[in-house]
């Protein structure tokens, strides 16, 4: 008899590969001594409250150094921001998901939210700076909801058309999730978070049939 991976082909490959399409591209590797050492910053002093000044004391360089390989904050933000989220999806990639029902939606948001809240910069922000940084996820929530879309419309659509999942507008549905997972890394369940998922997304994302 075949195996899941015979009858169904991993989906994680096409639906990592759409989000990067749509990503801006990541920062050559030369860059990842400065984006470490602001992530520290980032992370040590918060972000409104760190300067190129600080990224180059960390460095040990002098501050027009650092300003004419990475620039201001503001650049060396969008830099940071690109490159982690191009490791997340490597990371996310690497992970066999299976075949794309409800059950693997929600463990696919469940490591993602671990991932991101884990993350030393979002912590930061999470617990010191969200009035701060609530302009900057304002000007920049329609690109994020756009990225989602774009990743996540290979799994849904073919979890749709296998009939893993509920025939349901596979638009509607992933903007959905993604208001969701962003209200969940911001402010975590008071309950088990997997336990909390699936109480939102098993009963819609299940096919009537199998309900």
């Amino acid at each position: 008899m075949p195996t899941t991976t015979e009858q169904h082909p991993p989906y994680a490959a096409p639906m990592m590969a759409a989000f990067v399409d749509g990503m801006p591209e990541n920062p050559p590797a030369e860059l990842d001594p400065y984006l470490d050492a602001a992530a520290r910053c980032f992370a040590r002093y918060g972000h409104s409250r760190t300067s190129v000044q600080d990224v180059a004391n960390e460095m040990g360089y002098n501050r027009a150094t650092v300003y004419k390989k990475v620039g201001t904050v503001d650049a060396i933000t969008q830099l940071l921001f690109a490159r982690e989220v191009h490791r997340y999806l490597d990371t996310m990639g690497d992970r066999d998901w299976g075949i794309p029902g409800p059950d693997t939606i929600v463990e696919i948001l469940a490591v993602s939210v671990g991932y991101i809240r884990e993350h030393p910069v979002v912590a930061k922000v999470l617990a010191d700076e969200m009035a701060s940084t609530a302009g900057v996820l304002a000007k920049n929530i329609g690109s994020l909801r756009d990225y989602f879309l774009a990743g996540m419309t290979t799994p849904i659509t073919l979890g749709m058309q296998l009939g893993l999942l509920a025939q349901r507008d596979p638009t509607a549905v992933i903007e959905w999730i993604f208001r969701m997972l962003i209200s969940l890394i911001v402010l975590p369940p008071v309950g088990d978070l997997r336990e909390t998922l699936r109480e939102f997304f098993i009963p819609v994302l299940t096919p009537v049939s199998d309900a």
